[in-house]
């Protein structure tokens, strides 16, 4: 790009009989400037594209939290699993307030 630029500066917006081209001169200015916008798109461009790359998680801390969401569901199954009880646990209690319930019953 340097040598774009010292070419550049080589040649002037004279006219061959030294008088300026305004005309010229804004058309260069012009691409100037679309060429520094287009220089910073991509210089920004580059520099999301590298925080998300810094972001980004490796293979194995990829496994380790796998591994960590796995355990941890399994935990949660194992307490809910304590929570309710047993169908054999259920129906013997139900017996048993059958059983009570009955004997109020007939105590009126």
């Amino acid at each position: 790009m340097t040598n774009l630029y010292a070419r550049g500066s080589d040649l002037s917006a004279d006219a061959p009989d030294g008088q300026s081209n305004p005309d010229l001169e804004a058309r260069v200015d012009a691409l100037e400037n679309l060429l520094n916008q287009l220089r910073e798109e991509l210089q920004n461009a580059l520099r999301e594209m590298q925080e998300q790359l810094n972001m980004k998680l490796d293979y194995s801390q990829l496994q380790d939290l796998e591994k960590q969401l796995l355990d941890r569901l399994q935990e949660m199954v194992a307490d809910l699993a304590k929570k309710f009880a047993d169908r054999s646990e259920t129906k013997k209690a139900l017996k048993e307030l059958n059983r009570q319930i009955k004997n109020l019953y007939d105590m009126m």
